[in-house]
């Protein structure tokens, strides 16, 4: 029953072990220059999985990474949406976008789980020694979710997957904690891009909480340009796995609205996509 146990979990539940490492303000992060494969968990499908990173911890092709270049950096932060849960990283939205804008080099800097205030940080600890040409940054309903806690050790997960299943269940407990305010951590980062001259793109895939009733037209009038995900026509049968996270048709789909976004801003006056939009039909 054991070994029964730990196959259904090795089918269902991603092991990320070797590509996570603690950190005391995070709770955690992606090592560098790593890579892990694992099943698909978002489709019915035996689909094997790349999970890679570069050398800023930053998502790349199993392939491996693109050397970092003198082009305009775009910098992309969000959680599992902007990370390409499910997929490889060629079908995550930053590397689609990277393919309609190949004067820019875009990074992919999205972790699983993180809420509105990881990244923030993680996105301060980048901005530090970079300045990029623009900060893209996606927000959704579980951004005022607590963080997941990591042990402090290294050695963050038990070491059967049955184990690391117990423990991935008894963090679901973070959502007994008191709500952050994503509202703020945005107005931070807003704050922060001001001081490096980034512009800021906000990509709202759904709103959390603090910012159900957020006027996007003051944060417009700030300089922030905002993308709300209401606004693009998704194709739930082809744009969606089950559950809710876009497809790689869906992030296709979502690059293109980002770049006539950013055109509407007045951020990307020059830019050609070179390639037709993808059509709305099933």
């Amino acid at each position: 029953m054991f070994l029964v146990g730990e196959g259904l979990v090795l089918v269902f539940v991603p092991d990320l072990r070797s590509i996570v490492q603690s950190d005391p303000q995070l709770s955690y992060r992606l090592k560098p220059n790593t890579c892990c494969r694992i099943y698909s968990y978002l489709r019915f499908e035996k689909r094997i999985i790349h999970y890679c990173t570069g050398e800023l911890g930053q998502r790349v092709s199993a392939e491996g990474a693109a050397p970092l270049d003198q082009r305009p950096t775009i910098a992309c932060f969000g959680d599992s949406n902007t990370w390409g849960d499910g997929l490889e990283d060629e079908e995550a939205y930053p590397a689609q976008l990277g393919a309609l804008l190949p004067d820019n080099q875009v990074l992919n800097f999205g972790v699983s789980g993180y809420n509105a205030y990881q990244e923030l940080w993680s996105a301060r600890r980048y901005l530090a020694s970079a300045t990029p040409a623009l900060v893209i940054q996606q927000l959704c309903q579980n951004d005022d979710d607590p963080a997941f806690q990591m042990p402090a050790a290294d050695r963050l997960l038990p070491p059967t997957l049955l184990g690391r299943l117990c423990w991935t269940m008894y963090n679901i407990r973070k959502q007994k904690k008191p709500p952050l305010d994503a509202a703020h951590a945005i107005a931070e980062l807003a704050a922060t891009c001001r001081q490096k001259h980034a512009p800021l793109v906000l990509y709202v895939m759904s709103r959390p909480p603090s910012l159900r009733d957020v006027d996007w037209g003051v944060w417009r009038r700030q300089g922030v340009c905002v993308l709300d995900g209401a606004q693009i026509r998704f194709v739930s049968s082809r744009d969606y796995h089950p559950d809710q996270h876009l497809s790689a048709d869906g992030n296709a789909r979502l690059a293109y609205a980002l770049v006539h976004t950013m055109k509407t801003c007045g951020l990307l006056t020059d830019a050609a996509t070179g390639a037709a939009a993808p059509s709305a039909g099933r």
